[in-house]
C-alpha cells in the first residue's frame, strides 16, 4: 500500500509492474480477433480497453486506495471527481491504432492534484517503452529524459497527420521552419518531446483529460510545457473533461 503522502519511488515501481502486467494481456487480445465497437462519439471501444481499465482500477485499491478512479470507459460526467487528487486513466490511448494494428498505442495513468497532473506513467507495449514523470523527475525505461531546444536546422513535429489545406493548424504551423513530422498516435507525441526527439505537437482537434494526464506530467517534468491557444496551462478536474485546444512544446 503506497502512503497517502506519495512516496514517488515506490509509486513509480508499483505502477511499472501493474503496467507491465496488464500490457500482457492487451497484447494478448492484439494478437487474436476481437470485435470493434463504436460509441456514441463514433469513437472505437474494445474489450481490451474494457478489461483493461477494470484491471488497472482494481490494483488502484491497493495500491492507492484512498485515490479515486475515474477512466475513460467508465466515465460518468455527472458524478466524477473535481477536487483534491484523483487518477485519470486512459487504458488504451490510440485505440484506432490498435484496431487497425498501424501505429502505436499507450497504456495511461495521470495523477492530479488540485488541477495539476502530479504523476504519470505512459507505456508503449509495441515498442517496450515506459515513461514516468514526477518530482523525482522524468524517465524512460529507468532513464532521465529531458526536453530540447529547437534545432537551427528545424523543429520535429509529432503529430497524427500532416496537414495540407489551408486551416488554423496549417497556419500555426507556417511560422516554423519544419525539419521533419512524426507520424504517430496516442500520447507517445508528448513522450516524444519529453526525451527530446521531437520539438512540438499542436493539437487542434478534441481530446479528453484521460488522453493527455499522464504524458502530461511525463513532459512538464522533462521540462516542457503544454500551454492552450492563449498561453494559459492545460488543467484537470474541469467540470467539462473535454480538453481546450493545446500546443505541446520542448524549449524554444
Amino acid at each position: 500500500m503506497i502512503n497517502t503522502a506519495l512516496n514517488y519511488e515506490a509509486l513509480s515501481i508499483a505502477m511499472t509492474s501493474l503496467f507491465k502486467q496488464v500490457s500482457l494481456n492487451i497484447m494478448h487480445a492484439y494478437e487474436t480477433d476481437f470485435t470493434t465497437q463504436y460509441k456514441d462519439d463514433n469513437t472505437p471501444v474494445t474489450q481490451a480497453d474494457i478489461n483493461g481499465e477494470k484491471e488497472i482500477t482494481q490494483a488502484l485499491k491497493t495500491i492507492t486506495p484512498d485515490i479515486a478512479v475515474i477512466g475513460e470507459e467508465t466515465y460518468n460526467a455527472k458524478t466524477h471527481q473535481t477536487y483534491g487528487r484523483f487518477w485519470l486513466l486512459d487504458p488504451i490511448d490510440g485505440t484506432r491504432a490498435f484496431v487497425a494494428k498501424n501505429n502505436i498505442f499507450t497504456i495511461n495513468a495521470g495523477l492530479i492534484e488540485n488541477g495539476k497532473a502530479i504523476f504519470g506513467i505512459v507505456y508503449s507495449p509495441l515498442t517496450d517503452e515506459m515513461y514516468i514523470g514526477s518530482p523525482l523527475g522524468a524517465f524512460k525505461n529507468g532513464k532521465k529524459i529531458s526536453v530540447r531546444s529547437i534545432p537551427d536546422t528545424g523543429a520535429v513535429i509529432a503529430m497524427s497527420f500532416i496537414p495540407t489545406k489551408p486551416s488554423p493548424l496549417k497556419e500555426f504551423l507556417d511560422t516554423y521552419i519544419i525539419d521533419t513530422y512524426l507520424e504517430l498516435t496516442s500520447s507517445i507525441k508528448i513522450c516524444r518531446i519529453a526525451e527530446g526527439q521531437a520539438d512540438l505537437y499542436p493539437r487542434f482537434g478534441p481530446t479528453s483529460e484521460w488522453d493527455t494526464a499522464a504524458a502530461h506530467a511525463v513532459l512538464h517534468y522533462a521540462g516542457g510545457t503544454i500551454h492552450t491557444m492563449d498561453g494559459n496551462n492545460i488543467v484537470y478536474g474541469k467540470d467539462e473533461i473535454e480538453n481546450p485546444h493545446f500546443i505541446c512544446k520542448g524549449l524554444e
